[in-house]
């Protein structure tokens, strides 16, 4: 028997009007960008930010959040996630020809929670059992259809250091395989003068689904998409880094806790990490025998590597990004560091700095006014803004009115 979804999942699903005007005055300021301001109004107009200091003037037709008491924050950017997708991965080991578009679902309660919890710029990949696992969106959590929720459709393919199954050698093989493959596709398609149909609806209808399957291939062989790929391991990240020097392509590593050893390389490569939601893992030092716990996030900034870090909505500290800044402050990270993992570095890693992740002139108006300072455990997300467009008031959230009875957040 199929259960429906609680109506909650719905709240939040009216189409994304976005471009508008919006003043926010008298809040404390975590601009990510730059230090705290203990008090200063936000201007937004047609969508960005148009000025930010004490006493601005806007026209009486402009809505007003009086942020008095309450602190102003850019929203969360989540770098990489498979929630909100009907499946993570296909059967087959690889895929460069789907795309996340065809899997997301938005009525998901992922997406009703990502508006409630801040979270205003969702990277959805297909997960990383795979090979090469196709497309993924950058969204917006509110929208009708996924259309309206893009922010940037297709900007990257999922890649794997970690065979599914089998051995590295083979999954090194198949990687190289594609690869090969597309470089061949490019090459002959530069090659062909004609490219006119042959006048065969059977030969045309089968060069046409060649042509799809290695299209994304190409286009990220054409520095036209970028690679995402986890690794678990020192040597994935050796290989990896290996393989996008010699085809040439664009590349974002994904970590799991086990890469610290390879943060010397990292290092030299200069460009924003992303950390997979297990931050940290123990081990035995082999010198004492005695078991010795890595910080993933500690080890990769004491090495001044930027790295975003990214939720599981499934565990319940893990959900929040503000729970994984924090805990990575709990690790010797400094907060100004944890709080841009989960903002700026996070967007700058998907290719978006220049418009999301801080409070600045000619940015995006994608920002939270919250009860409290992000990291202190007891804050909520009053109001939540995407493009100047208030999406989300706490006051009216009626599961936070009726279920947990805190709807008691200021206009």
């Amino acid at each position: 028997m199929r259960i429906p979804r609680p109506f909650i999942a719905f709240a939040f699903l009216a189409a994304f009007v976005s471009a508008q005007d919006l003043l926010v005055r008298n809040a404390r300021l975590v601009p990510v960008a730059g230090p705290d301001v203990a008090k200063t109004d936000v201007l937004i107009r047609d969508g960005r930010i148009a000025a930010i200091g004490e006493g601005l003037k806007a026209d009486l037709s402009i809505p007003v959040i009086d942020a008095a008491g309450r602190t102003v924050m850019p929203a969360y950017v989540l770098a990489g996630t498979t929630e909100g997708l009907d499946r993570a991965n296909e059967n087959m080991e690889i895929t460069p020809y789907v795309s996340v578009l065809d899997a997301i679902d938005p009525t998901r309660p992922f997406f009703d929670d990502s508006v409630r919890d801040g979270v205003y710029t969702i990277h959805v990949m297909p997960g990383s059992r795979t090979v090469i696992g196709g497309a993924g969106r950058v969204i917006r959590p509110v929208g009708r259809v996924v259309e309206d929720m893009t922010i940037v459709p297709d900007p990257s393919v999922t890649f794997s250091m970690v065979p599914p199954q089998g051995n590295r050698a083979t999954q090194m093989a198949k990687l190289r395989g594609a690869l090969d493959d597309a470089k061949r596709y490019l090459e002959n398609k530069e090659a062909a003068a004609d490219t006119r149909p042959s006048g065969s609806v059977k030969l045309d209808l089968e060069r046409l689904a060649i042509e799809r399957r290695r299209e994304t291939m190409a286009r990220l062989l054409k520095k036209q998409m970028t690679a995402f790929t986890y690794c678990s391991e020192p040597g994935d990240v050796v290989r990896a880094l290996a393989l996008a020097k010699e085809y040439g392509y664009q590349q974002r590593l994904v970590l799991g806790p086990g890469t610290w050893k390879a943060v010397d390389l990292l290092a030299a490569e200069k460009q924003p990490v992303i950390v997979s939601p297990e931050m940290e893992t123990e081990e035995t030092d082999p010198d004492t025998g005695k078991p010795v716990r890595r910080e993933l996030p500690a080890i990769l900034h004491a090495k001044g590597v930027p790295f975003a870090l990214t939720a599981r909505p499934t565990s319940l500290g893990q959900r929040y990004l503000w729970y994984q800044a924090a805990s990575v402050v709990r690790m010797g990270v400094p907060r100004d560091v944890a709080l841009r993992a989960v903002t700026l570095t996070a967007a700058e890693s998907i290719g978006l700095g220049k418009t999301k992740g801080s409070i600045e002139t000619g940015k995006d108006g994608d920002l939270l006014v919250l009860s409290d300072d992000p990291l202190s455990g007891r804050s909520w997300v009053d109001v939540g803004v995407i493009e100047g467009k208030v999406v989300y008031e706490r006051r009216t959230d009626r599961r936070m009115v009726e279920v947990l009875g805190l709807g008691d957040g200021k206009n």
